[in-house]
Formats: C-alpha cells, structure tokens, sequence
C-alpha cells in the first residue's frame, strides 16, 4: 500500500469513528458507577499483560509508545484517573492509537505483497491483526467502537492466514437461529490430520492461538479448529448462555459432515477457565470422538459461586458482568447469575465418567486458581492427570502451559 492509500485508509478510519460520540466508554459499558472520588493516583483501566503481549508477537516498542501517548493524553477521560479512557476517538484514546498501528502495518504487508514477499505480508498482516485485536480489548460486548476494531482484526487475521505455511479454511455454520464462524488451521489438507479444538474464555479470542498452532501444532503434524465461545468475537452473534457448549458442538456436527481433511477419530480439546464448561459439555456430546482434552485453570463450579470474583481487578469484574448482560456495579445480581453457568449446578456430571485422556494444568499462583474445581473436573475422567504449575512470573506460568498441553497432544492425538 502506497504512503498516499495509507494515509486515506486512516483518513476513512477516522471519518468512521470521528462523528460526535454517542456510545459509552469501554469502562462504562458494563459498569455504570463513575470513578471513586476517593481515587487520587492514576491507573490504567485495562488490565496490561506485556509478556503475553510479546509472546503473541507484537512489537513492545510500539506498544509502549502507544501507551505513553495514552498516558499523556490531555484530552477529556471518563474516569479522571484511569489513563486509558479517553472518550473521544483520536489521539490519547485506547481504540484509536492501536487501530492506527493496525493500520500502519496493513500498508506495509500490502506493499510486500505488491514485491511477492510471503514472509514480509505475512509478519506484517500478523502485526496488523494484532493491534487491532489490542484495539478492541477487552472485547465488550455493545462497545461500539471496539467491535469496528475488532471487524478489522479480523479482517487482516484472514489476510495473515493466506500466506501463513500451511493451509487455512473458514467454515460457517448454525447455532440455532445464529451463525457463527470457526478458523482451520491444518499443515497440509491433502492429508487427513488429527486436530486441537481450542477454546476461548470470557477474556480472550481464539485468533489468539495461532502462534500455538503454528509453533506446536503444526510441526507435529497437527491442525486447529479456533472457536469462540457463545456471544464472544467469532460467535458474537450467538446468545451467551450456560449452554456454553453449543457453538463447539455446532461446530464439531459442521466438520463431521462436511470437513474431510481432518481426523473425526482424533479431536483434541484445549480450554482454559469457563472455556471448560463448554469443554465438558462437548465431551458428554462428542462421544469417543474426542481422544484428549487438556483443561487450564478450569472455573466451572466452586469459583463462579464464591465471592473471591468480587476481588478481583475492576475490568474483570466488568468483563464477567458483560457476558452475562449485568451491572458490575450491581455485583450481588451478577453472583445468582453465575451459579446457572455451574456444572455442578446443571447437573451435566451426574452419572457421567469417561476414560478419555485429560490433564489439567494449574498453578496455586494463578488468582483464578480453584482447587475444588480443579478436583471436580479431573474426576470426570478415570486417566487424568493434575499438574501444579509454578515459576517466578505469570509468564513463566504461561510458557510451561503451552509446552505441557503441547506435548500431551503430541503424546496421545498422534
């Protein structure tokens, strides 16, 4: 992409967005309370994972240079003290300084298109998709702005995957009255290859594995079938419901039938806090189709019954508060809310016990830590195994996660 085309594209992104504001701020969105006036220091409102964000693949120095710009925005915030609620779209606003290196870096895979580069369209398509992934964080649902960001995201995720090694195919399917879209990822669809079922949670999407998939997925000779949870990116359009399930299922139904380049025999599953919940309810519908399920931090009981939620950071509180369409603010109506997405509470486990392969990974240093569940979701099958992780950073927790799930599906998929 010329400078000249650049430089319209970011034109017609701000005439998107620039008219007079009428939605709410993302930190409004699901909480209606302004700021503590007892607040004094500034904080950012999201929650700011630089490690995670360099294991995805994005390039720190951009990052933190977006978030000084942020920090030193001048420009009126909804929260006085919480640097990245800038409520007008443009500089010093959250949405608006990723989507601009979104931007950047689509017109730079364009030009390496234009010179046949595979490898540079790539990095740069991925880099693209990225920051407009960042854009959109926390992903809110009916935050306006942060879903034309994430459109975009998505937009060049398709693009990144065209010259991705390997091949690449999109499927669409129902749910219901609903459609929803899942990404494959398979090294090579002349073969019949066994594949990963990942799972998204609450505050995360499933483009985020693609570095999984393609570091420790595809060298191995197996593929992925990224999917989103009810009411989440992919599946947005899908109602958010304690049938967490249903959308892996009407996906699974789909690749039956129609994807034949993939092991039906041979689907693993990967997920990760209340991803687990529809990990579970997939298990009791997939049958022995399912041959290896790895289950992170798993929340599908104890956790979402307990008051520990309630100390939790104030974007989380949000996020849990949006899923289930509430007010965090209202923090006592959202508790009732949540024991309906319990398996204990609906009673999916009663009677049912398998032999499939499980390990569960979690580490007594992780906040979501529940050993109750932890315990409850290893004694549905009769071969689990538990594995408490530990390390000197959140990260360093995140690493062996990747390498232990990697290895168990290496061990039991091929």
């Amino acid at each position: 992409m010329t400078s000249e085309l650049l430089e319209k594209d970011q034109n017609l992104s701000e005439v998107l967005f620039k008219p007079a504001r009428k939605s709410k701020e993302t930190s409004f969105v699901a909480n209606s309370v302004p700021e503590d006036p007892a607040i004094t220091e500034n904080y950012w409102y999201r929650d700011i994972h630089l490690p995670y964000l360099g294991w995805l693949g994005f390039d720190l120095i951009e990052v933190n240079a977006a978030l000084s710009r942020i920090a030193a925005s001048k420009n009126r915030r909804t929260r006085p003290h919480a640097l990245d609620t800038v409520y007008e779209y443009g500089p010093g606003n959250w949405i608006y300084e990723f989507s601009m290196l979104g931007t950047r870096h689509a017109g730079i895979a364009e030009d390496a298109v234009k010179r046949e580069d595979r490898a540079g369209a790539f990095k740069s398509f991925r880099l693209a998709e990225l920051y407009f992934l960042l854009a959109s964080y926390p992903y809110m649902v009916n935050d306006d702005l942060a879903q034309q960001a994430l459109l975009q995201h998505y937009r060049f995720y398709r693009r990144a995957a065209q010259y991705a090694d390997g091949d690449y195919e999109e499927i669409k399917f129902r749910v219901k009255d609903a459609e929803a879209t899942a990404f494959i990822h398979t090294p090579d669809r002349n073969s019949v290859l066994p594949a990963v079922m990942v799972f998204s949670n609450y505050q995360n999407l499933c483009t985020e594995y693609l570095r999984y998939y393609q570091e420790h997925l595809r060298p191995n000779g197996i593929a992925m079938v990224a999917v989103d949870l009810p009411g989440v990116g992919l599946s947005g359009k899908v109602k958010f419901s304690p049938h967490l399930g249903k959308v892996h299922e009407a996906a699974l139904d789909y690749i039956l039938e129609h994807v034949l380049y993939l092991d039906h025999n041979k689907i693993g599953l990967l997920a990760q806090r209340m991803g687990c919940i529809a990990a579970i309810q997939l298990m009791l519908a997939g049958g022995s189709r399912i041959r290896a399920v790895c289950m992170v931090s798993p929340l599908v009981d104890e956790f979402l019954m307990s008051k520990v939620l309630s100390k939790a950071p104030p974007m989380q509180r949000d996020l849990i508060a949006n899923r289930v369409n509430g007010d965090s603010s209202l923090w006592d109506n959202i508790i009732p809310l949540l024991q309906a997405y319990s398996v204990r509470k609906q009673g999916i486990l009663s009677g049912f016990s398998t032999k499939v392969r499980m390990l569960v990974l979690g580490s007594k240093q992780d906040f979501y830590n529940s050993k109750a569940d932890t315990k409850l979701v290893a004694g549905i099958s009769s071969d689990s195994e538990v594995r408490d992780l530990s390390g000197d950073s959140s990260i360093q927790i995140f690493e062996q996660v990747v390498l232990h799930s990697a290895e168990f599906f290496k061990k039991h998929l091929l």
